[in-house]
């Protein structure tokens, strides 16, 4: 009897692990709200954001552009997400206003539309 009482038991705890362990893994592992890539919502904040200074074409030859010796995308080499987030010269900092998806979504954007 103590040994059938046994096995219940230890079935009971197992399955409630492995159901614990399912719904941690689910939450964990979901894609966080607002994290998947829209080539959409990308160029709609492209074309608020940044195409004043930097162009449609990416090229930096708009007169805001010129005036601010914005640099062509092609042309530039490193990382854009710091600079992005935390601004740098006259270009403003966008980490707070749009949040570190949204920016990592405009820097796909940008090195995937300007090559």
């Amino acid at each position: 009897m103590k040994s059938l009482r046994s096995r219940k038991t230890l079935v009971a705890i197992a399955v409630s692990t492995a159901a614990f362990a399912f719904v941690f893994a689910s939450y964990i592992l979901r894609p966080a709200v607002g994290a998947t890539y829209s080539p959409a919502d990308a160029a709609s904040t492209y074309k608020s954001k940044c195409q004043s200074c930097h162009g449609a074409d990416g090229k930096g030859q708009t007169a805001a552009g010129k005036k601010l010796h914005v640099k062509d995308f092609r042309e530039f080499q490193g990382d854009r997400m710091p600079i992005l987030l935390k601004g740098k010269g006259k270009m403003p900092a966008y980490g707070k206003a749009l949040g570190d998806a949204k920016c990592k979504e405009l820097v796909d954007y940008i090195q995937n539309t300007f090559k």
